[in-house]
C-alpha cells in the first residue's frame, strides 16, 4: 500500500510542480497525502478506502492555475477557496442525500471524461518527450555512441533475442509472477466456487503506510530528485494507455476499423443494430471533441465553462 500511494504522489507531484511553476510540488503532495490519509484512516467510516491524488485532480489543478494567472489572482488563495467550497458543497450534498442523483451519471459520461483524461496525459507526455529530444538532439554523449556501444548501453540484443527463448518460470522473477497469478484463483475442479468466509477490516494498514509516507519527506530533495523526468512521463503515458482497457467507448470506436465478421461477441453488438451503435459512438465523439476544445483552449473564459460541460453530459445522455 505504501508503494501504491507514494509512486503516484511523486509522479503527480512533479506534474503539478511543472503545471503550477512550483506552487504545488512533491513535498506538498506527500504531506497532504500523509495528513489526509492518517485522518481518514482514524476517523473515516470506510477504512478499506485509501485517499489518493488522481489524474482528474492534477488536471483541475492545472486549469485553476491557468485561470489564476490569466486573471492575476493569487494561486494559493484561489486553490484554497476552491477546496473550501468543495468541502461546503460536499456537506450540503451529504445532508440532502444528493448522491442519489449519481444514477443519472451513466457510463457514457464516465467514458467521455476518461478518454479526455487519456488525451490530456498523452499530450503532456508527448510534449515533454519532444522537449527533451529537441534539447538533447545535438548532445555530444549521444553523437559519440557507436552502434556497438548503443547496443551495450540499451541491451537491445538481450531483449530481442535472448528473452523470447528463456522460460520465465525457471527464473526467480518468473516464479514470483506465477505465485501472484495463483493467488485468489479458483481451484481446477468442475463447478467449484471459492467462498469468502471472513473479512477483516483494519485501520492499521492505512495508518502505518501513511506514517511511512510522512517519513518519505526526509528523502526530499535527495534521493528522490534523482528520478529522471522521462520515467514519470512514461508513467503518465502508461496510465493513459491502461485507461483505454475496459472503456466501452474506445471499443466501439475500434469497430469502425474492424471487419464486421471480426466483431467481438458482446451483448450490445448482438442485440443493438449496428447503425445505432455507430450513431451513439459518433455522438460521444462529438461530445468528447467539444470537451477537448474547452479543456485545451488557451482562453481562460472557455476553461471556466469546462466543469459545466461535464455536468451537461448527463442530460445530453
Amino acid at each position: 500500500l505504501y508503494f501504491a500511494c507514494v509512486l503516484p504522489n511523486i509522479a503527480f507531484g512533479m506534474l503539478n510542480d511543472s503545471n503550477t511553476a512550483g506552487a504545488i510540488g512533491v513535498q506538498k503532495i506527500l504531506f497532504s497525502q500523509c495528513l489526509g490519509g492518517l485522518l481518514f484512516a482514524v476517523f473515516g467510516g470506510q477504512p478499506l478506502i485509501v485517499l489518493l491524488t488522481t489524474a482528474p485532480l492534477a488536471l483541475y489543478t492545472k486549469i485553476i492555475y491557468s485561470i489564476s494567472e490569466d486573471f492575476d489572482l493569487d494561486f494559493n488563495a484561489m486553490f484554497a477557496c476552491v477546496g473550501l467550497w468543495n468541502a461546503f458543497f460536499l456537506i450540503i450534498y451529504s445532508v440532502f442525500n444528493l448522491s442519489k442523483l449519481m444514477k443519472y451519471s451513466s457510463r457514457s459520461t464516465e467514458e467521455i471524461f476518461s478518454l479526455f483524461i487519456v488525451f490530456a496525459f498523452s499530450a503532456d507526455a508527448i510534449k515533454d518527450t519532444v522537449k527533451d529530444f529537441n534539447k538533447n538532439y545535438y548532445s555530444s554523449s549521444c553523437d559519440s555512441l557507436s552502434q556497438g556501444s548503443l547496443v551495450n548501453q540499451t541491451n537491445i540484443s538481450a531483449v530481442t533475442t535472448v528473452m523470447p527463448s528463456v522460460n520465465d518460470t525457471t527464473t526467480p522473477a518468473g516464479n514470483m509472477i506465477q505465485d501472484c497469478l495463483k493467488e485468489n484463483m479458483k481451484p481446477f475442479t468442475y463447478r467449484a466456487n471459492v467462498e469468502v468466509v471472513y473479512v477483516r477490516e483494519t485501520r492499521l494498514t492505512g495508518i502505518i503506510s501513511h506514517i511511512m509516507i510522512g517519513l518519505s519527506l526526509l528523502l526530499l530533495p535527495y534521493p528522490m530528485s534523482y528520478i529522471p523526468r522521462p520515467v514519470l512521463d512514461g508513467l503518465f503515458l502508461y496510465i493513459a494507455i491502461t485507461a483505454l482497457f475496459g472503456n466501452q467507448m474506445f471499443d466501439r470506436i475500434m469497430l469502425f476499423f474492424t471487419e464486421q465478421a471480426a466483431y467481438p461477441p458482446n451483448h450490445y453488438i448482438r442485440r443493438v443494430p449496428q447503425r445505432k451503435i455507430h450513431l451513439f459512438t459518433v455522438t460521444q465523439i462529438l461530445q468528447l471533441f467539444v470537451l477537448c476544445i474547452f479543456g485545451f483552449s488557451p482562453i481562460p473564459y472557455m476553461k471556466m465553462v469546462f466543469p459545466i460541460l461535464i455536468m451537461l453530459l448527463m442530460p445530453i445522455r
